[in-house]
């Protein structure tokens, strides 16, 4: 029931960012619903899996659980996958929007494209950040509030970095969310964009 209420508070909000987009932008564009959007994938996605292990933690099944022939690495990756397939099925909720902008304009389907790509790769490495930061506690509070804390500080890392203008503003830059997803908002897919995901 957890994942229903925040997809549904999920696809809510960005709705809320969608029309604030469209009427402010008046173009048949998600330029402007994007950066909102992404940083709410930014927010939502470590708190969802804030509870991958500190739940098996907290109840005592997980002596059970790493007892399964799965091995821990196999465990790990499968919540990793279940939370990040959660995720996903949220971002494909929002798929309405672009579809919504096709019936009244005519949008370009190539930054669109690179848009959810960025979404994607947003949401697969603040879900790991999340899945790390849940197995340091069995609290799913304190866990989540890790989790949201080191995502929101990679992301605003990249804000900072448009204002330091010396070598350490491109140190920044390298390890900062933002500007790695800033040439995918346009749809350009650079290499080392997807590398620094990988």
């Amino acid at each position: 029931m957890t994942a229903i209420g925040v997809t549904a508070a999920f696809l809510a909000v960005s709705g809320l960012f969608f029309h604030d987009a469209v009427l402010s932008g008046r173009e048949a564009s998600l330029r402007l619903f994007m950066e909102p959007f992404n940083f709410l994938v930014v927010v939502v996605a470590p708190l969802l899996a804030a509870r991958a292990f500190s739940e098996e933690r907290g109840t005592g099944s997980a002596e059970l659980l790493f007892t399964t022939p799965l091995g821990a690495g196999g465990i790990v990756v499968a919540k990793y996958l279940a939370t990040l397939g959660v995720v996903l099925v949220m971002l494909a909720t929002t798929l309405v929007f672009p579809l919504t902008l096709a019936r009244f304009g005519s949008p370009e389907w190539g930054p669109i494209a690179g848009q959810y790509l960025g979404a994607v790769l947003l949401a697969a490495a603040t879900t790991a950040v999340g899945i790390a930061a849940s197995t340091l506690s069995s609290s799913q509070a304190l866990t989540a509030v890790v989790g949201l804390v080191v995502s929101l500080a990679a992301w605003l890392l990249g804000r900072l970095s448009e204002s330091v203008t010396t070598a350490a503003g491109s140190f920044l830059a390298a390890v900062a969310l933002p500007p790695h997803v800033a040439d995918l908002n346009r749809g350009l897919v650079d290499l080392a964009d997807l590398l620094f995901f990988a």
